[in-house]
C-alpha cells in the first residue's frame, strides 16, 4: 500500500498522522513536483494525499482517513492518550462529525485564501460577480476558528483519545504557522490542543517545516 503525499501539504499530513498512529503498512511516496505528477495515474483530482491499496485507489483526505481507520483500527498503539478507534463516537456522532466538517472548511478556506493572494488573483471591476473572494475567506476563517474554540478543551475535541479532529487541527495550524497565513492565537482551547500533542511521535514525524512564499 502506498500513500502519496507532499511534505508541505496539510491534507497529506492528516493522512500521514493517521497512518502512523494506526501502524498501517504504508509506503510513503513523496511527490516532489507541484502540482503533483505521480498521482495523475491514480487520482482524477490530481491531488495529494492519494492512497493506493492493490488495485484500489482512494482519494479525498477524509475518505482516506476513514479507509485507514476501518482497515487498520485494531493496529493503533499510539499514546498516551490512545488514538481514537473511530472518527466519531456513536453517542455523539453529529457533534463529532460537525467538528470535522468545520475543520475541513477551515483548512480549505485558509489554503484557498493563501493561493488567491500568492497567485495574484485579483478582483476585476468588470467581473460578473462583484465580490472579492480573499476577504470573504478570511471572514469564514475567523468565524470557524471562533466556533471551534467553543468546542475545544485542554483534553482535545474528544475525551480520552487523540482524535482525527485533533490531528486535523494540528495539520491546519502547522500549515498556517509555517506560512504565516493567518493569526489564530488568543483561543486558549485551540492553543491547549496544539500544546498537548506537540511532542507526539506522529506529529513530530510529519512536521511541515517552514516555507515562505516570498523566498
Amino acid at each position: 500500500m502506498q500513500l502519496y503525499y507532499s511534505t508541505g501539504s496539510p491534507f497529506s499530513r492528516v493522512a500521514r498522522i493517521v497512518a502512523l498512529e494506526l501502524g498501517a503498512p504504508c509506503e510513503f511516496v513523496e511527490e516532489t513536483e507541484f502540482p503533483p505528477k505521480q498521482v495523475e495515474a491514480f487520482n482524477p483530482a490530481m491531488q495529494v494525499p492519494t492512497l493506493v491499496d492493490g488495485t484500489r485507489s482512494v482519494f479525498g483526505t477524509k475518505l482516506i482517513v476513514e479507509y485507514l481507520m476501518t482497515e487498520f483500527s485494531a493496529a493503533g498503539t499510539g499514546g498516551p492518550p490512545p488514538f481514537a478507534a473511530q472518527m466519531t463516537r456513536p453517542t455523539d456522532h453529529w457533534r463529532d462529525a460537525q467538528i470535522l466538517i468545520a475543520l475541513e472548511a477551515l483548512l480549505s478556506a485558509i489554503v484557498a485564501r493563501s493561493y488567491l493572494i500568492w497567485t495574484g488573483a485579483e478582483h476585476r471591476p468588470d467581473a460578473v460577480i462583484p465580490y472579492e473572494l480573499a476577504p470573504r475567506e478570511l471572514k469564514r476563517i475567523y468565524r470557524l476558528l471562533d466556533w471551534l474554540e467553543g468546542e475545544a478543551s485542554a483534553a482535545g475535541f474528544l475525551p480520552d483519545v487523540f482524535s482525527i479532529q485533533d490531528a486535523w487541527l494540528i495539520s491546519t495550524i502547522g500549515w498556517t504557522e509555517a506560512r504565516i497565513a493567518i493569526e489564530w492565537r488568543g483561543r486558549p482551547g485551540l492553543e491547549a490542543i496544539i500544546e498537548r500533542y506537540s511532542d507526539r511521535e506522529s506529529v513530530q514525524a510529519t512536521n511541515l517545516g517552514v516555507w515562505r512564499p516570498d523566498t
